[in-house]
């Protein structure tokens, strides 16, 4: 899994549902991370993976305005070996079995043909794992369905007005888009965006 970058936890601060941590990459860099809430101690070594980023972000709940932040899913704590990661959703991908939708699409077909569905309105039914709401305007899901793409994908990012709760099964409508770039570098190879969604 690429980082984006290692270093050291100097500032911590929780507020609501998300740990904000000041990671010190080197002596003259320092970069704010925000991730769902975390024990980190002062001093731990981190290594951090691509993350969604942020400019100006003001934090009610803190009561402040972040120059620089950057949105990230999960980090590897490397001091202490102990992993802080989203990877047991791999593990979990067997525990996982949602009904597919009547098109008759999974998050697997829609990456192993993704060329076929781009720029289409797709119909995907799926269970939320991750909800991060007020991220550039939108409310961002992953979403999983339990069927795994053949590089190996089993995730799919999906954007929406609407706001669900983790452990949701959502009927997915909303278009299909290859290759977003969102800037900076970060881009998603696979994505559907302003979906509508219907709790089941």
């Amino acid at each position: 899994e690429p980082y984006m970058f290692s270093g050291k936890v100097v500032q911590t601060e929780k507020a609501g549902n998300y740990s904000y941590v000041q990671v010190e990459v080197n002596s003259s860099a320092r970069v704010w991370i925000a991730l769902p809430a975390l024990d980190l101690k002062l001093g731990d070594e981190i290594k951090v993976p691509k993350g969604l980023p942020m400019y100006d972000f003001k934090s009610d709940a803190l009561n402040r305005t972040f120059e620089e932040l950057f949105f990230v899913d999960h980090i590897i704590r490397t001091a202490t070996q102990s992993t802080q990661s989203v990877k047991s959703t791999k593990n979990e991908t067997k525990k996982i079995n949602v009904k597919m939708a009547g098109s008759g699409l999974n998050i697997a077909s829609l990456y192993d043909s993704r060329e076929k569905f781009n720029n289409k309105i797709i119909e995907i039914r799926a269970l939320v794992v991750k909800f991060s709401d007020k991220i550039l305007g939108k409310n961002w899901l992953h979403v999983q369905d339990g069927s795994i793409a053949n590089n190996g994908t089993n995730d799919l990012v999906v954007t929406t007005m609407q706001y669900v709760k983790v452990g949701d099964t959502v009927l997915i409508k909303g278009l299909l888009t290859l290759d977003k770039n969102i800037g900076s570098g970060y881009h998603y190879a696979v994505i559907i965006e302003d979906a509508q969604l219907s709790v089941e």
